[in-house]
């Protein structure tokens, strides 16, 4: 889902999680959206103007995907059980019960090259900044 890109994630005395994807249209976006997000994740991304709706449709899902890796459950967590913060998209409004409280899962997003988004999530509200590197991956590269 993202070309011949990667990402990951390193860090200490904390739990985290990192997703990206390929921004991209796709045919099922909105039964997407209305099987893993919240009422109010549904709200604010179809309040985006409607050129941003496929990036913001992206944006979240990368924060959930995120969220649900660093909790080591992955999807079968359920996507729906934790709410982005969509005012402030730096954290969560609700998590699962067992991974509450909310206020402790940082979250950050961010682009990786043109056409790639993705989110980093931590679970310690004490950790330092989270910094973002990209480095190019040429032997990825299809021969020409």
């Amino acid at each position: 889902h993202t070309g011949n890109y990667l990402a990951i994630a390193i860090a200490r005395e904390c739990t985290l999680g990192i997703d990206i994807e390929q921004v991209k249209a796709r045919n099922n976006l909105p039964g997407l959206a209305e099987k893993c997000f919240s009422p109010a994740e549904i709200n604010a991304w179809q309040q985006l103007p409607e050129a941003e709706q496929i990036t913001g449709f992206f944006r979240l899902w990368t924060a959930k995907e995120a969220f649900v890796k660093a909790t080591g459950q992955g999807i079968q967590l359920g996507m729906d059980r934790c709410i982005v913060d969509t005012q402030s998209w730096k954290g969560f409004c609700a998590v699962p019960e067992e991974f509450e409280p909310a206020v402790d899962w940082r979250l950050r997003g961010f682009d990786l090259a043109e056409g790639i988004v993705g989110a980093l999530v931590v679970n310690n509200p004490k950790s330092p900044s989270l910094a973002i590197t990209p480095y190019p991956l040429e032997w990825m590269e299809e021969p020409d």
